[in-house]
This record gives C-alpha cells, sequence and structure tokens, in this order.
C-alpha cells in the first residue's frame, strides 16, 4: 500500500456493539469505514458516525451469499 492511501475496512454488525464501537475507532484513525448491516434504515447511530468523507453504510447479511455480493458492488460503487 503507498503511503498516501487511505486504508478502508469493512465491518459487519456495523451498527450496534462491538461493530459500532470498531467503526467509532477506525473513523477516529482515519480510515474509510464500510458499515454493514441487515438493516440500515434503522441504524441510525451508524448512519450519524458515517458521512460520505468517513464511510458508507451498506445493507448486508452475511448469511446470504447474494446480499453479499450486492453489498460488495455498492461498496465499490461508492469508495473515494
Amino acid at each position: 500500500m503507498r503511503p498516501t492511501a487511505r486504508r478502508t475496512c469493512l465491518v459487519t454488525g456495523a451498527n450496534r456493539g462491538l461493530g459500532l464501537e470498531f467503526t467509532r475507532q477506525l473513523v477516529a484513525d482515519g480510515t474509510f469505514v464500510i458499515g454493514a448491516c441487515r438493516s440500515p434504515g434503522t441504524a441510525r447511530s451508524l448512519r450519524a458516525l458515517l458521512d460520505q468523507n468517513s464511510g458508507i453504510v451498506v445493507l448486508m447479511d452475511v448469511a446470504d451469499s447474494a446480499s453479499v455480493r450486492a453489498a460488495a458492488a455498492e461498496a465499490s460503487r461508492n469508495q473515494p
């Protein structure tokens, strides 16, 4: 990775608990976060934490391979 490149991390279960805390810490460190959760519409704390400069929220259910593929496609379209 180039020294000037910005790190990007995917956090699953990012809307609550440990996932939300990991997201907070990564954003504070300057990382672009892809916050994945099953219910983005109700993920108010996650949406408040992430803006266009710090990350995106994507719908993803890790138990559903089609959902994972769709989240990967959305994330690749919306990264800086």
